[in-house]
Protein backbone atom coordinates (compact mmCIF):
# COMPACT_ATOMS: atom_id res chain seq x y z
CA UNK A 1 0.00 0.00 0.00
CA UNK A 2 2.58 2.37 0.94
CA UNK A 3 4.57 1.81 -2.30
CA UNK A 4 1.50 2.24 -4.21
CA UNK A 5 0.92 5.80 -2.29
CA UNK A 6 4.49 6.60 -3.32
CA UNK A 7 4.16 5.64 -6.87
CA UNK A 8 0.44 7.58 -7.33
CA UNK A 9 2.40 10.51 -5.40
CA UNK A 10 5.16 10.42 -8.32
CA UNK A 11 2.68 10.44 -11.16
CA UNK A 12 0.97 13.46 -9.49
CA UNK A 13 3.98 15.70 -9.20
CA UNK A 14 5.10 14.30 -12.69
CA UNK A 15 1.44 15.45 -14.07
CA UNK A 16 1.26 18.59 -11.98
CA UNK A 17 4.80 19.37 -13.81
CA UNK A 18 4.54 18.74 -17.13
CA UNK A 19 1.32 20.66 -18.07
CA UNK A 20 3.29 24.54 -17.05
CA UNK A 21 5.98 22.84 -18.79
CA UNK A 22 4.33 21.48 -22.24
CA UNK A 23 2.78 25.20 -22.17
CA UNK A 24 6.75 27.00 -21.53
CA UNK A 25 7.71 24.92 -24.67
CA UNK A 26 4.51 25.99 -26.63
CA UNK A 27 5.48 29.54 -25.49
CA UNK A 28 8.99 29.11 -26.10
CA UNK A 29 10.40 27.21 -29.18
CA UNK A 30 10.67 23.59 -29.34
CA UNK A 31 14.47 23.70 -28.98
CA UNK A 32 14.94 25.94 -26.33
CA UNK A 33 12.55 24.22 -24.11
CA UNK A 34 15.10 20.98 -24.44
Amino acid sequence: MKTAFVQSAFYAGYFIVAIPASLFIKKTSYKIGI
